[in-house]
């Protein structure tokens, strides 16, 4: 036998390594040149160079072409300085494939004082931040995708600009609602207010001392830009305004009276202390207020009243059935409701005569504001000067029933009711105390307050108090001359008489008297005739 010795011969296999990118993207850069070499082992180290793309993270080398503009591998992956496994039995000649993925990164969104709240959406995101501190947005954005960004402000506040830090750009700083572009690179997107918070004003409402009569609601307006920022209606509320800022307030008028019987008086709008902010002086619906910082505090108190009182004219008192002293009630139109000087016509729907009436308040510190007639009461006279006995009922008076007196002039007796009808109509009648309580007050019974009088249902005789306040206001009681009846006798005619309800004791009774130019409380014996007016009860 022979002794043989094989010795195996290395054969080194061929290898061709080609790096492709697979894109079109000019952006691509470091894609490593191609390998050709022997080796005699099984595997070799692929390039450590690693591929760089705008917008797009390496992920690695595909051994068959990728899909979706490089972003999906369809073979096997290989990373940077990978190893690659050699056939020692053939020729390897291999194309590997870029793959390429779609970073994305956080985005934190910090809404400063006076922004309430950032919001971004788009693309699969619905994130709100509130917090001034800062939150991240819980979704990673993806780079190059365009989400839009909206700053939500306080009250007070108005948008200033976007303050951005980090990758990514911005369409619009100085809109509150616009796009965010993302970068390569985390951001914070800053929302920054300008202005100061806003301030809780208070509006209250009133109508001549109370009620909310003739306004429907205010606004409040930025004079600047027109921006109707608040509504108040009557029932009273707040309103939030901003320190500094200028606005419009308007009174807005409307209910069951309408706007040409409206008026603000000597000034509709009131605040509690100016040291709140400026209010301008305003006798229109329509004033302006600028807040500063301490306007919290403040309550602006808006006055409306009635002006006219039934009618604007006799002639419109006249043609009109609506309206008359008797359905002139406290309840349909509150006094509270009427202006300090409101005056008016009302007819007397016993026998139509047409009365001035107006508001009476006192000068003096007594009672309080009356609705009085300011024409001397004529009932139960024609408007010639002659007598016209009427039956009263409850239905038109405020007595049961009564017939006003036939008998015309005044003796010394006040148990019998007299009366003289005047042919002038600013002196009405005269009437005996006796005519004038619709003969409730006819007997020594001296004490009685009346209760009951010719006056319209609805109206009665004035107090004591009510004549007094009268003679302190003698504008708008409008007194006129004319005398007195005693004894059948017209005396006095340069001075003027009216009755009112209160006893004095023995036969007299407080009266109001005008001596042609004062007016005085003054009391006499009720068997003399004097004028009545009546005031509203």
């Amino acid at each position: 036998s022979k002794t043989v010795t094989i010795t195996a011969t290395s054969n080194p296999a061929n290898y061709s390594i080609t790096y492709k990118d697979d894109t079109s993207d000019s952006t691509v850069k470091n894609i490593p040149d191609a390998t050709t070499s022997t080796t005699s082992g099984t595997s070799i180290t692929l390039s450590s160079v690693t591929p760089s793309r705008t917008g797009y993270v390496f992920a690695g080398w595909c051994t068959a072409t990728t899909t979706s503009s490089g972003t999906a591998c369809p073979g096997t992956t290989y990373p940077v300085g990978g190893t690659y496994g050699i056939d020692q039995t053939t020729t390897n000649t291999v194309t590997l494939h870029a793959i390429w993925s779609v970073p994305t990164y956080t985005i934190t969104l910090k809404p400063t004082t006076g922004v309430a709240s950032v919001k971004i959406s788009g693309n699969g995101v619905n994130y709100t931040c509130s917090n001034t501190s800062g939150c991240a947005v819980t979704t990673a954005l993806t780079y190059g995708l365009s989400y839009t960004i909206t700053a939500t402000m306080s009250d007070g506040y108005d948008f200033a600009a976007w303050s951005p830090s980090g990758a990514g750009t911005i369409a619009s700083i100085t809109s509150s609602s616009t796009t965010f572009t993302v970068g390569e690179g985390t951001a914070t997107i800053t929302a920054v207010a300008s202005g100061a918070a806003a301030q809780a004003v208070t509006v209250n409402f009133a109508a001549a001392g109370s009620g909310t009569v003739g306004i429907s609601n205010v606004t409040f307006t930025e004079t600047a830009t027109g921006t109707t920022v608040g509504t108040v209606s009557t029932s009273g509320g707040t309103v939030k305004l901003e320190p500094g800022v200028g606005y419009t307030v308007t009174a807005n008028t409307s209910g069951v009276y309408s706007a040409s019987n409206y008026n603000n008086g000597t000034g509709p709008f009131a605040i509690n202390n100016s040291s709140y902010g400026a209010l301008a002086s305003s006798s229109s619906n329509t004033t302006y207020f600028t807040p500063n910082s301490s306007s919290a505090s403040a309550v602006i108190t808006v006055t409306s009243c009635v002006k006219t009182i039934g009618y604007s004219s006799s002639s419109a008192a006249a043609a009109s059935g609506a309206t008359t002293m008797q359905g002139y009630t406290s309840s349909s139109y509150p006094l509270a409701t009427f202006c300090d000087n409101a005056t008016g016509y009302l007819k007397d729907s016993r026998d139509s005569h047409i009365y001035t009436v107006g508001i009476v308040t006192a000068n003096n510190g007594g009672a309080a504001r009356t609705l009085w007639m300011t024409k001397n009461l004529s009932v139960g006279c024609n408007t010639d000067g002659t007598i016209n006995s009427l039956s009263l009922t409850s239905s038109d008076s405020n007595v049961s029933s009564y017939t006003t007196p036939t008998a015309s002039g005044h003796s010394n007796t006040y148990t019998d009711g007299k009366i003289v009808c005047s042919d002038n109509a600013n002196y009405g009648a005269w009437y005996n105390y006796a005519a004038a309580s619709a003969g409730t007050v006819n007997t020594s019974d001296n004490s009685t307050t009346a209760t009951s009088s010719v006056c319209p249902k609805g109206w009665a005789l004035p107090s004591h108090s009510q004549i007094s306040a009268a003679a302190s206001n003698k504008t708008a009681f409008s007194p006129v001359t004319g005398g007195y009846y005693s004894g059948g006798t017209l005396s006095n005619t340069g001075h003027g008489y009216w009755w009112s309800n209160y006893a004095t004791g023995g036969t007299t009774r407080w009266y109001l008297f005008y001596d042609g130019s004062y007016l005085y409380t003054v009391y006499y014996s009720r068997y003399c005739g004097f004028y009545v007016r009546c005031v509203r009860s």
